[in-house]
C-alpha cells in the first residue's frame, strides 16, 4: 500500500509542478507580463485583466488557475504590474501575490531594451484529505502542510521594428514544502524562458503575422511552444501553437493550442482551447482558458524614442 501511495503521489506532484508553468505560459497569450516581467513595456495606459484556465479536464482534481493582473505605467518608460493568483491542482492549493517593476530605454532608432524584476509571496496548502476516500491508507490521508514562501522573478526583453527577443527566470529561490521527513515538494520550481519572435506586416495597422518560438526549462525538462499569430486591424488576433515536452517523468506531452483575442473599444476579450495529440491524450483531455481586460484609454503606439 505504501509503495502504491508513493507512486501515485509522485505522479500527482509531477502533474502539479508542470500544470503551474503550463497554465502561466498559455495565459500569457493574453497577458504577456506573466511570461516575462520585462514585458510590461507594451502598456502605455493603465490596464486590468482577469484570467482563468481549466486544464486537463479528464484528470481528477484537474488544474485550475486564476489571475487578476493590474499594470500601471509611470512616466514614459517605467511602471509596475501587480498580479494575484489562485492555483489549485490535486492536493495543492496556493495563493500568490506578484509585484513586478519594469523599465525600458532606447538603444538605437526603434530598438529598445526592457528590464523587469519582481517579488512573489506564496501561501500554499497541501493536504491528502481532499482526495477520494479509500484510495490511500488513513495514515497518509491525515498528512497536510501549509506555509508562506517568498520568491523572485527577473527578465529582459529586446524589441525593434521586426524582432522580439527575451529571457526570463521564475521562482529563482525555488519554493519548497516539506510533507514529511523524507518527502520534499517543490511548490513552484525554478523555470527559465527564452523566446524569439518576428513580426511581418503588409500595411502597418492592417495585417500582422508573427511566428514565435518559446523554450522553457523546468526541473530537468524542456517545454517548447511554437506558435503563429495573425492580427487583423490591431483588433482581432487568431493563433495556433504546437506544444511539446521532453523528459518529463518518462512521458511525452504534445498538444495544439488555439488562442483568439478580440479588442472591442477599451475591452480585450480572449479565449483559448487546447487539445492533447500524443498517445496519453485520453488521460488528460482538453484545456480551456479565458481573459477579460479593460484599458482605461485606448492603447497608443509606443513612441519611437523608446
Amino acid at each position: 500500500m505504501k509503495k502504491s501511495f508513493l507512486t501515485i503521489l509522485a505522479i500527482m506532484l509531477s502533474i502539479s509542478l508542470y500544470s503551474q508553468i503550463f497554465n502561466r505560459f498559455k495565459l500569457s497569450s493574453f497577458e504577456p507580463v506573466l511570461s516575462n516581467p520585462a514585458y510590461g513595456f507594451q502598456y502605455s495606459k493603465p490596464s486590468i485583466k482577469v484570467l482563468s484556465s481549466l486544464a486537463w479536464i479528464r484528470l481528477p482534481s484537474s488544474p485550475k488557475d486564476h489571475f487578476i493582473s493590474f499594470t500601471l505605467p509611470y512616466r514614459s518608460n517605467m511602471g509596475i504590474n501587480i498580479a494575484a493568483e489562485g492555483n489549485s491542482v490535486g492536493i495543492t492549493n496556493m495563493l500568490s501575490l506578484n509585484v513586478n517593476y519594469f523599465y525600458h530605454i532606447l538603444l538605437q532608432n526603434q530598438m529598445h531594451i526592457s528590464f523587469g524584476f519582481g517579488s512573489k509571496i506564496n501561501y500554499y496548502q497541501i493536504k491528502f484529505n481532499s482526495l477520494q476516500n479509500g484510495i490511500f491508507d488513513p495514515i497518509f490521508a491525515s498528512v497536510k502542510t501549509n506555509g508562506v514562501n517568498i520568491d523572485f522573478d527577473a527578465g529582459i526583453h529586446i524589441r525593434d521594428r521586426f524582432f522580439d527577443f527575451g529571457i526570463a527566470g521564475f521562482n529563482i529561490t525555488q519554493n519548497r514544502a516539506k510533507l514529511s521527513d523524507s518527502v520534499l515538494f517543490y511548490i513552484e520550481p525554478f523555470s527559465a524562458l527564452v523566446y524569439a519572435a518576428y513580426r511581418w506586416t503588409n500595411i502597418p495597422g492592417t495585417f500582422e503575422l508573427q511566428p514565435q518560438i518559446r523554450i522553457i526549462y523546468q526541473q530537468n525538462s524542456i517545454i517548447s511552444f511554437s506558435s503563429l499569430d495573425a492580427t487583423f486591424n490591431k483588433d482581432l488576433t487568431l493563433g495556433v501553437s504546437y506544444i511539446e515536452t521532453f523528459k518529463i517523468d518518462k512521458f511525452a506531452y504534445r498538444a495544439l493550442l488555439f488562442p483568439v483575442k478580440l479588442r472591442i473599444k477599451n475591452f480585450v476579450v480572449g479565449i483559448y482551447y487546447e487539445t492533447a495529440i500524443s498517445r496519453i491524450a485520453p488521460i488528460f483531455g482538453s484545456s480551456y482558458g479565458a481573459s477579460l481586460g479593460y484599458v482605461l484609454n485606448k492603447r497608443k503606439k509606443i513612441p519611437s524614442y523608446f
